[in-house]
């Protein structure tokens, strides 16, 4: 196998400019996936992990359904489905702009992976943090916020990392299909 044919300078060249035109759109994306999908990552976890009887039951179902579906199932479901719910509310969003459509699915997805990296942390926290911090009289919501969440931060960073790093090519590759056989 010639390497000349595998990576061609000129390809490069030629590629570069469209892909660093698109790079403002791809960051937009991955900010507002990963800013939003701690939001509901945390919403969602806290439904599992102080088990809220019915919410516990959805969340698992969602979380289920986003981390077992590709991507673009889910954004064939909110392209098409969004519109649907919506339309008797009186809303008509059919012609609203694609990048809308992608941003709430991006926002989705990392809210499923995000809650199961902080469900997952927090659970890793040994009980025994509990159980002193409710020795010393701290609440549950003071014992989440001075002792617990901080621990799980740390062991969490990690796998926040790698998602988020992991969400670059992804993007790219739904953009530009000459990283598609990268």
């Amino acid at each position: 196998m010639d390497l000349s044919s595998i990576f061609r300078f000129s390809d490069m060249l030629e590629y570069f400019p469209k892909i660093l035109s698109r790079f403002p759109v791809t960051l937009l994306i991955v900010v507002v996936s990963v800013a939003g999908g701690l939001v509901l990552g945390f919403i969602l976890a806290a439904a599992r992990i102080f088990k809220i009887p019915v919410l516990r039951e959805l969340a698992a179902l969602y979380i289920s359904f986003v981390r077992g579906t590709p991507i673009l199932v889910q954004l064939f479901v909110v392209y098409y489905g969004l519109p649907l719910l919506v339309a008797p509310l009186g809303v008509d969003i059919n012609h609203w702009s694609k990048l809308f459509f992608v941003l709430v699915t991006y926002l989705l997805n990392d809210g499923a992976f995000m809650s199961e990296i902080i469900r997952s942390s927090i659970e890793s926290v040994p009980k025994g943090q509990r159980e002193a911090a409710a020795s010393v009289g701290l609440t549950t919501f003071q014992a989440y916020k001075r002792i617990i969440i901080p621990q799980a931060f740390k062991i969490a960073a990690p796998s926040f990392g790698t998602r988020v790093i992991g969400s670059f090519p992804r993007l790219f590759r739904q953009h530009f299909p000459f990283f598609a056989t990268m």
